[in-house]
């Protein structure tokens, strides 16, 4: 036992606590009874000396004066093995400034790490070898909260022994039980995609003939002009591949560039068609893949029992649900539907002539809508995620946007030291910049993951003469082009991320180039994703901020969260500490009003109730501080 060095003068314990307390660490030392029983007779004794009983706390006869004392018990006591008597109470005191630790040691395990290194004045690489444990998780466990898995907990019984502190000292700081992996507690929604990810169905690879029509239809409706006769009530805008950073198939780009409507289309066409040609024994339709065609969105028969069968599959019509029988009906509309107006290339592949092919859409339309306004109408449509689900304990903070501080602070207080390999402080410092641009500015992660540094500064990212660093992009590049984001979104950037800039831009990320010359701000390692349009895909960044959030914020959120959870973080902050704020969560977003106020405000009613009670306390301490009278009346 080394010398105690906590305060004690806060710690009340009473004689019977160090009784009890002692009588306990002889146990685990399978001490005899015989010698449990000589001890604390022998304390009994020293008890009955000092003049105290067992409701009594223990004071200075225990710290400052314990060796007078014992001496004089020693000299005055009749005691007939006076050796033995001085170890019985040395071995009591030992227990008393055990005790005295464990009451006074903070409750949070690193913190605890931290303070009996320092008292140990031991290094963290000496505790590595001695423990046999990786400096970093030791670093960890200290500076940014991270608790030891199932398998370290060895090494933490091995480390109170280290630090010669009661077994239990900082084992008892650990959750119970104890993470036995690095896996996260998945969502209802992420357990229910584990499953389904296992049985997947959609189209991969569409024959010749399905990927024509497809391409007429995208050519027809992102033509700038309306194709002389024909009629379209809307069109499908182009945009620049670069501009976009999820996956893009061929069928969905016209002279090189993404239309970005036809591309999200054909992600629900291409599950609608893999459910045809399932086997019927899997309740699909049984089709030959080479049957497939367009046409077969026009049946209101089969889109119905695909819905039916997705609600099995999922558990609820969902928004999807909705979103593609609508772009059904849209193919078939009257005078404007791609497929109404023509019947020569969609009416024999199912069998119609072409002469009913108007009435078949008509008539299949109309119960198409039948079946969409009955699923509204019954609220049937249901979001498949709750996307507040991962971050509820967050969002139910008093100031949600302190746990993203939090997020920040622990990924800075983990940066990799010096001697790390340029490349891996280059990722590291690459994924705090792209956090702290979330926590700053947090649009969607398209954005980021598109985003472009040129030094002629005409890159998304920025540097004026002055020194300020500013975010540009085209309103163009938004998914809400015909929205709020229907101008330039041109803005300043908190002034705290500018040494993170300027140490990621102009330090570590030519080490994540490989020698690609790329105007990527954040690239990320080439996969079949991105093969076409080097270091952009939205999917790995996603991922990223999953894993860091759940690494960095597993006692916040045990699942992590995506990267569109900061936008509900921010929002929902802003709107409890600023109830009339909607329009500025919206600039904030770069979003619609409307859409701010159905889908991110996440304002209770007591949350409005509270801050009428706030502002109701302020009116009345303020009339009658200033009307002394009728308070006394």
């Amino acid at each position: 036992m080394t010398e105690n060095i906590f305060n004690s003068e806060n710690v009340n314990i009473t004689y019977s606590t160090l009784i009890e307390f002692h009588k306990n660490e002889l146990e685990k030392t399978n001490s005899s009874k015989q010698n449990i029983s000589n001890q604390i007779s022998a304390f009994k004794m020293f008890m009955k000396f000092l003049k105290k009983e067992n409701h009594d706390f223990i004071d200075i006869e225990f710290t400052a004066h314990f060796n007078e004392n014992l001496s004089n018990h020693l000299e005055t006591s009749n005691i007939a093995d006076k050796k033995s008597r001085k170890y019985h109470l040395k071995k009591l005191k030992n227990s008393y400034d055990d005790l005295i630790l464990i009451k006074t040691i903070p409750n949070d395990f690193g913190s605890a790490v931290r303070i009996l290194k320092d008292r140990s004045n031991l290094s963290v690489i000496e505790i590595s070898k001695k423990i046999n444990i990786g400096t970093d998780s030791i670093h960890k466990w200290m500076n940014i909260g991270l608790k030891p898995k199932q398998k370290s907990l060895p090494r933490i019984i091995n480390l109170e022994k280290l630090f010669e502190v009661p077994s239990g000292t900082l084992t008892r700081l650990l959750p119970t039980p104890l993470s036995s992996s690095d896996k996260k507690t998945r969502t209802e929604h992420g357990t229910r995609c584990g499953e389904l990810t296992k049985k997947k169905y959609g189209l991969k690879e569409p024959t010749k003939k399905l990927i024509d029509e497809w391409k007429g239809y995208v050519t027809f409706m992102s033509s700038p002009i309306t194709p002389p006769g024909y009629k379209r009530n809307l069109t499908w805008r182009l945009r620049d591949c670069d501009s976009y950073a999820k996956h893009i198939d061929d069928w969905n780009t016209i002279n090189n560039k993404v239309c970005v409507s036809g591309n999200i289309s054909w992600g629900m066409h291409s599950y609608f068609f893999g459910w045809l040609i399932l086997p019927i024994k899997d309740g699909g339709k049984g089709l030959s893949i080479e049957n497939l065609s367009l046409a077969h969105t026009s049946d209101v028969n089969l889109v119905w029992d695909y819905l039916q069968w997705r609600k099995e599959r999922s558990g609820c019509f969902t928004n999807e649900s909705k979103a593609f029988i609508n772009s059904c009906m849209k193919f078939i509309r009257d005078d404007t539907g791609w497929g109404f107006q023509n019947p020569t290339m969609f009416a024999h592949e199912i069998g119609i002539s072409e002469e009913n092919w108007s009435t078949w859409c008509a008539n299949n339309r109309k119960q198409m809508l039948s079946i969409d306004k009955d699923l509204e109408k019954n609220k049937q449509y249901k979001k498949s995620r709750d996307p507040a689900a991962p971050i509820f304990n967050i969002l139910s903070m008093d100031r949600p946007i302190d746990a993203l501080y939090e997020l920040c602070n622990r990924i800075a207080k983990n940066r990799p030291l010096n001697y790390y390999k340029p490349k891996t402080k280059a990722q590291f410092a690459k994924n705090e910049l792209l956090v702290n641009f979330l926590c700053a500015n947090p649009l969607r992660l398209n954005m980021y993951t598109v985003m472009t540094y040129k030094e002629d500064g005409t890159g998304n990212l920025r540097k004026t003469l002055n020194g300020e660093w500013r975010l540009f992009f085209k309103s163009e590049c938004f998914k809400n082009e015909k929205g709020a984001a229907n101008k330039d979104y041109d803005v300043a950037i908190a002034k705290d991320l500018y040494p993170l800039i300027d140490e990621y831009i102009f330090q570590h990320r030519e080490n994540l180039l490989n020698g690609v010359d790329s105007d990527i701000v954040f690239p990320v390692i080439p996969t079949k994703a991105n093969k076409d349009r080097w270091g952009m895909c939205c999917l790995n960044n996603s991922k990223t901020i999953h894993d860091l959030t759940f690494k960095y914020l597993s006692d916040y959120s045990s699942s992590g969260f995506s990267p569109h959870a900061f936008r509900h973080i921010i929002a929902t902050d802003f709107l409890k500490n600023n109830p009339n704020g909607f329009q500025i969560v919206a600039n904030i977003l770069h979003d619609k009003l409307e859409t701010v106020l159905k889908d991110y405000s996440h304002l209770e009613v007591t949350d409005g109730v509270n801050h009428f009670l706030q502002y109701r306390d302020y009116c009345r301490n303020d009339y009658f501080s200033n009307n002394t009278a009728g308070l006394q009346a």
